[in-house]
């Protein structure tokens, strides 16, 4: 909460991915990959073959056959859109905005734009206030949260996301 403009986002997903990639692993029905990886690997093993040499001595080599490799894995969205629905927690336009607010930060830089600081301010109040609705449904608390992203900071029921009709708090 207290870490600079900026650095707050991506720390705050890292978090919000931590905590995905365990919730999904305690639901065994859930997969974190479209194939397991291990099947997938065997799967492609002769293209891998090929490929590699088809690469030759590039410099990048070993990291196109780890995306390869990686290909059956689902992303980081994607965990987070099953963790959201292990938990039947409920998102809407304002927190997804913040989840993409998160890669903005984590690939570039902020600038000295005011209405841009303002946003990111916004979308870092969204983002804490989606990472404390995740705790709280983990907990399996069903009464309300604090929304820190609206203006006056009202209470909500944990089963109603931000409204994007909402105050933002700057």
């Amino acid at each position: 909460k207290y870490s600079s403009l900026g650095a707050n986002l991506p720390i705050l997903s890292s978090a919000v991915e931590t905590l995905a990639t365990e919730v999904i692993k305690n639901h065994s029905e859930v997969k974190e990959y479209y194939i397991e990886r291990n099947k997938f690997i065997a799967m492609i093993e002769a293209d891998l073959i090929s490929i590699s040499k088809k690469l030759g001595t590039n410099i990048n080599k070993d990291k196109i056959l780890n995306k390869i490799q990686g290909a059956a894995q689902r992303g980081s969205n994607e965990k987070l859109e099953m963790m959201f629905e292990i938990l039947n927690l409920p998102i809407d336009k304002i927190e997804k905005k913040a989840i993409k607010a998160r890669n903005k930060m984590a690939h570039s830089s902020l600038g000295n734009d005011q209405e841009e600081i303002r946003e990111t301010i916004r979308m870092t109040r969204a983002y804490e206030t989606l990472f404390h609705r995740i705790i709280l449904k983990i907990l399996s608390y069903s009464g309300e949260y604090i929304d820190y992203y609206t203006l006056g900071h009202p209470n909500r029921n944990i089963d109603e996301p931000i409204l994007e009709i909402s105050q933002p708090s700057c």
